[in-house]
């Protein structure tokens, strides 16, 4: 009887009956706002849910994670026997939602359990009823259906956390096939289901969730900045001594029967110098892509296993993969993380490896990297960032590419006082979370980490996000940059060497980012987005300079050594690609993306750089943005600069038509 009358309630009055704790201490100032948006997202999702499977779309940081809790709670409220299984991502997103669902349901009337990596198979019982929500990765939960012990009709839903990740062989796509089999629900949860709409259809057809909602609420706004790191000649000599191995290996390659699609004399890029008036040839060697690379190996596959050719191609495939994995660490990380790889690929017996260490050119790297092996620029620059940041007392979340980089940006800090720590995938959790626990509590001022906490972790109260290494796609730019500005405005930094991969990795993810906020508002379910704003604890909006008191330039102003110019505000702070180039082709001298060797050194010498302890630098250095002479100032260059434009592209005209003549 009691729940037929539970079930004749709708579902706002289901709530009402449920005890729940919605907001945190920490977000008091906009408790009720975010009480009752998650309310009325849950009500939303509710009323998909009961006819097909639902996407719930938030931002970082919004709350997602309690919105599925009171799906969750209200089904129970319809079913008492009701059951869910909680998929996540990564091990210690399990216990963070544990502790967050036992903080929203405050009664703890509902018993759950944690089966992960570490959990003795005899304790996973899958069907023990008591345990009306289980939270588990996917991985573990497909072992177990594979070993038997495991079964999604023990489940009456299942919510898959950061569901943008069903794509591929991952076990989310086989558990939503399993689901669709045995008619379960399906909730996903995600910040980023696609930066385009190939990707997003794709993503609705292998998580069988054709329904997206997209929920939005006012955030803190954060402000992005990037700062560049300039190569030094150490660094552009590595280079050119790389670029030697790459063009040798590839000729080894075309002796061996694998041509590649473009010719060597084509290498040349033809590109306009500054007045926009003289065409120059620049030879600039790129490495092979990812993709090329692939093309290579299903070329060499093709090959009968017979021909001899067929080996040795094979063994140069190798020598290019590993000389390119060398040539990006050292560039991008640091030359301590590459030495730490060459000693890697002593202790490796391939003949590919052999091949590397015996090349004398490979050998003056090393002995390069040796010498000057604290003196890479990338670091420099963020060193200098780091002390500023301490300066500020701003609680820092450092993102690198590998855990021996991680552990040598330790070692620089802590000379003296220890002010971080690192976090890398293979630790255990529980040193990871009294990791993140000193940071909360102000005993360290710099969580350096792996992409091991870039998704779905809290970590709150975070001033700003340092991106050492650049996130290779969208999906790690946007997680990155929520584990700040939740609460109070955040600042989301970039280091980037001025070079093309560190420059098309910043560019492609900060586009794809664009794009999918714009997929996002077209959404056929999606409300029109509330317009973020900065906000202090006090509920008031940060302009000018409250925001420079953070450290970081405002939208509407950007700081120069001689004024202060009015720029058109964007949602990163910088302005995009388009609108720098623009600029600087109607202003000759102002300073353009592309251009190398326009932001200046910093006076400190290296080695005082790499000695000096942070905490006892008393220099404050701005962190650098891109500066730009306002158009009203650029009337008296404008009909030069249209004859200039004329005049370049007849140059473009008359040089193409030339060489398909000669063709």
């Amino acid at each position: 009887m009691e729940n037929k009358d539970n079930n004749s309630l709708n579902v706002r009055e289901k709530i009402d009956m449920l005890s729940l704790s919605l907001s945190s201490p920490k977000e008091r100032n906009r408790k009720k706002e975010l009480e009752n948006f998650r309310i009325d997202s849950a009500v939303k999702s509710l009323e998909v849910l009961k006819t097909e499977n639902v996407g719930i779309i938030a931002d970082t940081g919004t709350g997602k994670t309690p919105i599925s809790f009171i799906n969750i709670l209200v089904r129970k409220i319809e079913n008492k026997n009701y059951r869910v299984l909680f998929l996540v991502p990564r091990r210690s997103l399990a216990y963070q939602h544990e502790k967050l669902f036992h903080k929203v349901e405050w009664d703890g009337s509902t018993q759950t359990a944690i089966f992960i990596g570490g959990v003795k198979i005899k304790d996973r019982k899958w069907y023990d009823k008591r345990k009306q929500i289980i939270f588990a990765t996917p991985q573990m939960f497909m072992n177990d259906v594979r070993r038997g012990i495991a079964d999604i009709e023990f489940f009456d839903d299942i919510v898959m956390d950061e569901f943008h990740h069903a794509q591929g062989n991952y076990d989310y796509v086989k558990i939503a096939e399993l689901a669709e089999q045995y008619h379960k629900k399906i909730i996903g949860l995600s910040a980023s289901p696609g930066d385009t709409e190939e990707k997003i259809n794709k993503l609705k057809k292998s998580s069988h969730i054709s329904n997206f909602i997209r929920v939005d609420v006012s955030t803190p706004k954060k402000i992005e900045n990037v700062v560049f790191a300039e190569p030094d000649e150490i660094l552009i000599s590595i280079e050119q001594h790389f670029f030697k191995l790459f063009s040798a290996v590839e000729k080894r390659l075309e002796q061996n029967g694998i041509f590649l699609k473009r010719r060597r004399e084509d290498l040349g890029q033809y590109l306009l110098n500054g007045t926009l008036s003289v065409l120059e040839k620049t030879l600039q060697y790129t490495t092979l892509k990812e993709k090329e690379l692939k093309v290579i190996g299903k070329s060499i596959d093709i090959i009968s296993d017979y021909e001899p050719r067929k080996w040795k191609a094979l063994m140069w495939h190798a020598v290019y993969r590993k000389l390119k994995h060398a040539y990006t660490v050292c560039l991008m990380e640091s030359y301590v993380t590459f030495l730490v790889y060459v000693e890697k690929l002593k202790k490796d017996e391939t003949k590919a490896s052999e091949k590397i260490l015996a090349s004398k050119v490979f050998q003056d790297i090393v002995s390069l990297a040796e010498k000057h092996k604290n003196e890479p620029p990338k670091i420099l620059a963020l060193i200098k960032n780091a002390r500023h940041l301490y300066r500020l007392k701003m609680k820092t979340i450092i993102f690198i590419g590998e855990k021996v980089t991680g552990e040598y940006i330790k070692e620089i800090m802590n000379k003296k006082i220890p002010i971080s720590d690192v976090i890398f995938g293979g630790q255990k959790i529980q040193r990871q979370f009294e990791t993140i626990e000193k940071l909360k509590n102000e005993e360290l001022m710099f969580l350096i980490s792996t992409s091991v906490i870039d998704e779905g972790i809290d970590v709150s109260e975070v001033d700003a996000v340092v991106n050492y290494s650049i996130p290779t796609t969208t999906i790690s730019r946007i997680q990155r940059g929520g584990r700040t500005a939740r609460i109070e405005t955040g600042n989301v930094i970039f280091i980037l060497l001025n070079h093309v991969i560190d420059r098309a990795l910043y560019w492609m993810t900060f586009r794809g980012e664009q794009n999918m906020k714009n997929l996002l508002k077209k959404m056929e379910n999606c409300e029109e987005s509330i317009s973020q704003s900065a906000v202090t604890p006090d509920g008031k909006l940060l302009l000018g300079k409250d925001i420079f008191k953070n450290g970081i330039v405002s939208n509407e102003k950007l700081l120069t050594k001689r004024k202060i110019y009015p720029v058109k505000s964007c949602e990163t702070g910088i302005l995009p690609k388009a609108k720098l180039f623009n600029r600087a082709r109607r202003c000759p001298g102002t300073l353009d993306l592309f251009q190398e060797k326009e932001i200046s050194k910093p006076v400190i010498s290296v080695k005082e750089e790499i000695k000096e302890n942070i905490a006892e630098i008393l220099v404050v250095e701005e962190i650098k943005s891109f500066l730009t002479t306002p158009e009203t100032n650029c009337s008296l260059h404008t009909k030069n600069v249209k004859k200039k434009n004329t005049f370049s592209f007849l140059l473009f005209v008359w040089y193409f038509l030339q060489k398909i003549f000669r063709l």
